[in-house]
């Protein structure tokens, strides 16, 4: 489960003058699974989802709400060491994916390798594969003010790829 929350504050511009950039800001943070093998205590389950900053982390924005094999990279960023970001944007729709998604080279990867069954995993599901692509960490308006506050949670599951079951041998 992705979380996107956007904060807007609004103002009103003519809409006869060219339109500007406007500043964005937010912060990219992670939460995970539990993937190891004894029950774990609440605390761990706790801590592992709550929303730690991803700090010197590339995200990539595009134009849209939904991902493509044809949208292009509109802004590569990194975040500081406090999981934050800074940009100004035209007034749009944009949509925020990581580095698994910001071409198809990932994407053809894991069909490639994973088209059929390995010692340790099922086939992959193509279908699922396009959905989980196309799915971006976050979409956000930019309207025509105001400051952004956009939170992009990355939430790492233990699926190590995506679309396809682990058969392989216990993991430790």
């Amino acid at each position: 489960a992705l979380l996107c929350v956007s904060f807007l504050s609004l103002i009103r511009v003519n809409p006869k003058k060219k339109t500007k950039k406007i500043p964005v800001t937010g912060m990219v943070t992670a939460t995970s699974n539990y993937c190891g093998g004894a029950r774990p205590t609440d605390e761990i389950i706790a801590q592992l989802g709550t929303p730690k900053p991803l700090s010197n982390t590339k995200i990539y924005i595009k134009e849209g709400e939904l991902n493509s094999f044809n949208n292009k990279i509109l802004l590569t960023l990194t975040t500081d060491a406090k999981g934050n970001f800074h940009t100004k944007l035209r007034p749009g729709k944009y949509f925020v994916v990581d580095s698994t998604k910001k071409d198809i080279t990932y994407y053809k990867l894991l069909l490639k390798t994973y088209k059929n069954q390995t010692a340790s995993y099922e086939p992959i599901d193509t279908l699922c594969l396009k959905k989980w692509f196309m799915k971006p960490a976050c979409v956000f308006e930019v309207t025509d003010a105001g400051t952004k506050n956009i939170s992009v949670n990355f939430h790492r599951t233990c699926d190590e790829i995506p679309c396809s079951g682990y058969i392989g041998p216990m993991k430790e």
